[in-house]
């Protein structure tokens, strides 16, 4: 066998274990990261850890239409509490991503999510802090008893105050529930980044803006200069 041959065998066969080393190192690649759903995030975990503090001072004459008798019942109620937001949660259902292409080919992979808002749940903290004073009494009307009742209202004002303030303030609600699915993924070891997150309700995800106020409130005297 002479040398020419000899050397073509033995560039075929370096062409042979080239390619092969070749394709496995291509079969051996990493494929992309896929994205995942964080073991933190389970139906029955309490999703936004957003609330309000809610304080109102109301001023109440009880006595209605009953102008003509000089003495009128005024109450004096304040109430303060602190109100929580929750979501109800499906994470399959209510969290989708997208991949972010990226000219980097050796960057991580990164996704924007969206999570959908179906249900928001306004909870109040037992610890209530409720207030009434008799200011001034009245023949018609026992301001004592009275004082418990607008107890009461006081408490449904407060709760309306807190739903509103997902209409008014609604920046501040995304902005916890950003900051709180950002948390979870920062603290997994995914082999992917999470950059965007964006937020979007159902038709009626939230309680509609309503008022409660109390329908006896002592009128507000106009000051002229």
């Amino acid at each position: 066998m002479n040398r020419s041959v000899v050397g073509g065998m033995a560039v075929a066969v370096l062409l042979v274990a080239g390619a092969y080393f070749l394709g496995q190192s291509r079969t051996g690649m990493k494929a992309p990261a896929s994205f995942q759903l964080s073991s933190a995030l389970t139906p029955q975990m309490e999703l936004v850890s957003a609330y309000a503090d809610i304080a109102e001072v109301v001023e109440v004459c009880p006595q209605g239409q009953w102008l003509v008798f000089k003495g009128k019942g005024r109450a004096l109620i304040v109430g303060q509490n602190r109100y929580h937001y929750g979501l109800e949660w499906n994470p399959a259902r209510d969290l989708a991503a997208t991949r972010v292409e990226s000219a980097d080919a050796a960057a991580a992979p990164a996704y924007d999510l969206e999570a959908t808002v179906h249900k928001v749940k306004v909870t109040m903290d037992p610890d209530v802090q409720l207030k009434g004073w008799v200011l001034e009494n009245t023949v018609l009307v026992r301001m004592q008893e009275e004082v418990g009742l607008l107890k009461d209202a006081m408490l449904t004002r407060m709760r309306v105050a807190a739903e509103n303030k997902l209409t008014t303030e609604r920046a501040l609600f995304e902005e916890a529930l950003r900051a709180q699915l950002r948390a979870i993924y920062g603290g997994e070891p995914f082999p992917f980044k999470v950059r965007n997150v964006a937020v979007k309700y159902d038709k009626d995800a939230i309680p509609p803006y309503r008022t409660a106020l109390f329908t006896e409130e002592c009128p507000v005297e106009k000051k002229t200069r």
